[in-house]
């Protein structure tokens, strides 16, 4: 019985992703990063990467709070959201990460194309991140879609923990 539970309540939590297994990521500036990886990236967004970076400038929508890490969220996901399906990835020499928390604040609203992570890269031709980090290290660019822990939404994940716990307790007593 205790294992008929566990199966069933195991799909139900497997199930919890937006409809045909899409789920909404954005990708946002990691503030751990060096402070000259987040520029370096920023700077290659906003000039070649194609990101749309107006909503930044002064007097725009996101341009407040104004510090390196908020800008470069913007214009990370404002890249990502536009290339992703081609094979873009959230990466930028480690400086991002793909969160399934909307980051919009008031009248700062980031954008996002529900895609599901299995749908494969339509067109390898967009533009590539592809410097050097100080010191030498070249940088390994951007591969395909992959990140890790983004396959479910982390309500699930929660979810999925707070199931095994209660599996776990009924099958000790």
């Amino acid at each position: 019985m205790a294992v008929f539970l566990y199966a069933l309540l195991f799909a139900i939590v497997f199930s919890a992703t937006t409809s045909e297994g899409a789920v909404s990521q954005w990708c946002v500036a990691d503030p751990q990063a060096p402070d000259y990886f987040l520029q370096s990236a920023l700077d290659w967004v906003c000039s070649s990467g194609g990101a749309d970076c107006n909503s930044i400038q002064p007097n725009q929508a996101c341009y407040e709070p104004q510090n390196l890490v908020a800008h470069a969220s913007v214009a990370f996901n404002s890249y990502w959201q536009k290339y992703k399906k081609q094979g873009a990835s959230c990466y930028f020499n480690s400086a991002a990460f793909v969160t399934e928390n909307n980051p919009s604040k008031g009248n700062c609203v980031y954008n996002f194309i529900v895609s599901s992570p299995s749908s494969p890269a339509t067109n390898p031709n967009f533009p590539v991140y592809n410097s050097s980090i100080p010191g030498g290290i070249p940088n390994v660019g951007f591969g395909p879609y992959f990140s890790i822990g983004t396959s479910l939404p982390s309500s699930s994940l929660s979810l999925a923990f707070l199931v095994s716990l209660s599996v776990a307790t009924l099958m000790l007593t």
